[in-house]
């Protein structure tokens, strides 16, 4: 984590708020194994009908399932839904 980072972690705590939210990481949601959300993302990498790769600060995340369809997507929050296997995060991005 960079000093950036953690000095907006530490100042989140001194005021009682979520330190990840105030940090800028992604909070990811998962429902069952039907519903994938997350926000904020950064953009959509890779869709097909098994695969879904998008891009966040803390590198690729990658749902993988079966018959998957973006349920929702905005500049903020995208929802993936279908049969899911798996969700993998590449830790490549800055947080």
């Amino acid at each position: 984590m960079n000093k950036a980072r953690e000095l907006l972690a530490e100042v989140a705590e001194k005021m009682e708020l979520p330190a990840d939210l105030a940090a800028g990481l992604p909070t990811m949601e998962l429902c069952g194994f039907r519903e994938f959300s997350m926000e904020p993302h950064g953009g959509l990498v890779e869709y097909d009908r098994a695969r879904v790769s998008i891009e966040s600060t803390l590198g690729r995340v990658t749902v993988l399932g079966e018959d998957l369809i973006i349920r929702r997507m905005n500049r903020q929050r995208i929802t993936v839904a279908g049969q899911l296997r798996a969700v993998e995060l590449a830790g490549d991005g800055h947080g």
